[in-house]
């Protein structure tokens, strides 16, 4: 999956790379019409993003003018299971709130 700086599903394959896409708004030019999950924050002023050390988890913390704090945690699991590595076709999104009352809104197309 690729995820942009402020927490928008860009592009993500679920399958292989090369497979066909649950997301694509890269692909037409992000089209606000297709392709995309992302999370809106209300009066949003800007955001920052990391990944937690060691890990291949993305944190975006979103901003409000209001000084509201959103934030994402992104992932896709993955485990050990009969002796091999196991990677179901899943990403998970946890989205909390950190300061504020924000309003948000969680958009798919």
């Amino acid at each position: 999956a690729l995820i942009d700086t402020q927490g928008k599903y860009v592009f993500c394959c679920m399958n292989h790379f090369g497979g066909d896409p649950v997301f694509n708004s890269l692909l037409n030019n992000n089209s606000e019409d297709t392709g995309f999950l992302d999370c809106v924050l209300q009066n949003f002023h800007h955001a920052e993003q990391k990944y937690i050390p060691n890990t291949a988890i993305l944190v975006t913390t979103l901003f409000s003018k209001t000084n509201d704090v959103v934030q994402i945690k992104d992932f896709a699991p993955r485990f050990g299971h009969f002796d091999r590595m196991f990677r179901p076709f899943q990403v998970f999104r946890i989205i909390n709130r950190i300061r504020g009352d924000p309003m948000i809104t969680v958009r798919v197309r």
